[in-house]
């Protein structure tokens, strides 16, 4: 079946007032029914690209397509989609059923008796009193009441803001396991973002789900990756060190002069053996340049900069690897 452009953005830009770009020239396709991944560290944007897509930012440069026409241009727009920011909006003082059925009543539809919303919520593996009030509820809890809300208005498009935000242990385990549900049942587009911490925690688990497209959004732009694998080797943030889990790591200059190969670390520069330099001229510097890198071990081993990569040493290559910052390239 041919593929369709469903969902797009061309030289998307947004600011909030007086300050510096959060959003620049922002470019992305996704086909109708993708599954699509938004990786960000925090502060780096995730509700803000959410905002812009979902129509609840308007103010933002270039445009957003939903089917070939600019979603400003759309006066139903709101009806194409549900957002669900990573803190649930209820009315607090009111119950579940309430909260429920005031949806109901917006839709014009026959209000939920209990047993039928219990059992609604038992379909995700959430067993509630619906007569309880949500100012009562956790924050995991009303993230699924967010979700099951949200799939009562039968949307085109969910845009899903960090669902996993805080979560840990069983908690997580049950919203991987809701979200898998969601990419078996759910015939529109998902459109979901996680942090930085958060894929470090389930990253596995995320192997599993069908994700069609991948972002990171860092430093205002927004780089693509075929799958979860080529973001892991190509990963391009000043903060990649969190993939590196419980490794060891030192952050350095490698540099190059009179072709001659050195770490540099707090301004002093160390000598490295001439046996490692088939390795580093993989990165093809010229003289006088230099390139950030982190020296990255499997185990704390305790050497120092004096000693790193003097001798061609088999238990030290084994051990660590070295990344460029710029590029994520394994160099060994």
């Amino acid at each position: 079946m041919e593929e369709m452009i469903y969902f797009s953005a061309n030289n998307l830009c947004f600011s909030y007032s007086k300050k510096p770009l959060c959003l620049k020239d922002i470019n992305f396709k996704i086909n109708k029914g993708a599954r699509t991944l938004i990786l960000a560290s925090k502060d780096m944007g995730k509700t803000t690209i959410l905002s812009c897509l979902s129509g609840f930012e308007d103010s933002y440069f270039g445009k957003i397509n939903l089917m070939g026409k600019e979603i400003r241009d759309i006066a139903d727009y709101d009806k194409n989609f549900s957002f669900l920011p990573s803190a649930p909006i209820f009315f607090e003082n009111k119950s579940i059923i309430q909260n429920f059925n005031y949806l109901k009543k917006v839709q014009n539809l026959p209000f939920y008796d209990e047993n039928e919303l219990k059992n609604l919520f038992l379909n995700y593996n959430l067993d509630i009193d619906v007569n309880k009030k949500i100012k009562k509820c956790d924050l995991f809890a009303k993230r699924i009441l967010g979700i099951v809300r949200s799939l009562q208005k039968k949307p085109r498009i969910m845009f899903l803001d960090d669902q996993f935000e805080g979560l840990s242990g069983e908690k997580l385990d049950k919203m991987l396991k809701i979200y898998k549900k969601l990419f078996d049942e759910f015939d529109g587009n998902l459109i979901f973002t996680i942090g930085d911490e958060t894929y470090k925690k389930c990253k596995n688990e995320l192997k599993t789900l069908k994700i069609n497209d991948v972002f990171y959004l860092f430093d205002a732009k927004l780089e693509k990756f075929k799958d979860l694998n080529e973001f892991e080797n190509k990963i391009i943030n000043v903060n990649q060190e969190l993939f590196f889990e419980n490794r060891y790591f030192i952050p350095s200059n490698l540099l190059k002069e009179n072709d001659e190969f050195f770490f540099e670390n707090d301004s002093v520069k160390y000598p490295i053996s001439k046996s490692y330099y088939n390795y580093f001229d993989k990165l093809k510097l010229e003289n006088y340049d230099a390139e950030e890198i982190f020296i990255v071990f499997s185990e704390k081993i305790e050497v120092s900069f004096e000693n790193l990569l003097q001798e061609d040493n088999d238990l030290l290559k084994r051990n660590f690897h070295i990344y460029s910052k710029l590029g994520g390239e394994l160099i060994f």
